[in-house]
């Protein structure tokens, strides 16, 4: 449009110059008509000017605003990036907590079981102080079986050989060890082992009646001794727990016993609730 003003104006010019031209042969031109002449030439020129320079600032802005249009379409993805990247971030710290809190639990779990060990660790000694001086006269053992404090009198301190009734020295042991079980407040149970030789009589028809009535006894003398009913069990095993080879004489010595076994306390049982848990669906 600029250039077809331009040419509309040179047509113009085109037509005075002629027109003055036809009057020249009339007569001579005046200064004030070159000088429009002139003055419409400069015009034009700076009008041809103006519309290139305002073509080169259109330019111009058309490649500012692309530029802005890529920067914006690049903000927007890494716009995207960070959202991804903090969702990624906020699962993290999600999962390190869930990892935290486990470890914490682990953590707790394994100084309790530690403190418990070294309760059992004072226990163990306690009981050993106490029964010192039996177990130097040979007349019991204090040692732990199957992960259990254990108390072990032998069959010859307390009973003659396939008989549940307590000799006079086995009378006398119980009385000092009721002493000593009273005062730790803990539950036990006597149990009644015995060797592979098969016994017949009319009281006992295998070694398990003859194994459950003398747990039965001790449990009956320990009570009456003054030990809580609440704080004692009975179980005979028969030769099912040998301790020794019941190939040999000294073997067969050694399985026949009585074990007065300490009952762990409920919170020194291993936590099964996870089990429980996750056996909960089965249920009906």
């Amino acid at each position: 449009m600029m250039f077809e003003r331009g040419h509309g104006r040179g047509a113009t010019l085109v037509a005075m110059v002629v027109l003055l031209g036809g009057c020249a042969r009339a007569q001579a031109p005046s200064p004030s008509v070159h000088e429009r002449i002139r003055a419409a030439e400069e015009v034009a020129s700076h009008e041809r000017s103006d519309h290139m320079e305002a073509e080169g600032r259109l330019r111009a802005a058309e490649a500012r605003n692309q530029a802005l249009v890529e920067i914006i379409r690049g903000l927007g993805g890494n716009v995207q990036h960070l959202v991804g990247e903090r969702r990624d971030l906020e699962a993290e710290r999600t999962t390190l907590q869930g990892s935290l809190a486990e470890t914490r639990q682990a953590l707790e779990a394994m100084r309790a079981r530690e403190a418990q060990s070294r309760d059992r660790a004072a226990l163990f000694r306690t009981m050993i102080d106490r029964f010192r001086s039996m177990i130097d006269a040979g007349q019991l053992r204090v040692q732990v079986t199957r992960n259990r404090m254990v108390v072990e009198l032998p069959e010859s301190v307390l009973f003659d050989s396939g008989r549940a009734e307590l000799r006079a020295t086995g009378q006398v042991v119980l009385e000092q060890i009721s002493r000593v079980l009273a005062t730790m407040g803990r539950d036990f149970q006597v149990a009644g082992h015995t060797d592979n030789v098969p016994i017949h009589s009319p009281r006992f028809a295998s070694n398990w009646e003859l194994s459950t009535a003398r747990a039965t006894t001790v449990a009956r003398r320990l009570i009456e001794l003054g030990m809580e009913p609440r704080r004692l069990s009975a179980a005979g095993y028969a030769d099912a727990q040998p301790v020794g080879s019941n190939d040999t004489p000294e073997g067969r010595r050694q399985n026949r016993r009585i074990e007065l076994v300490l009952v762990p306390a409920f919170e020194e049982l291993p936590d099964l609730s996870a089990l429980r848990d996750s056996a909960a669906p089965a249920v009906r």
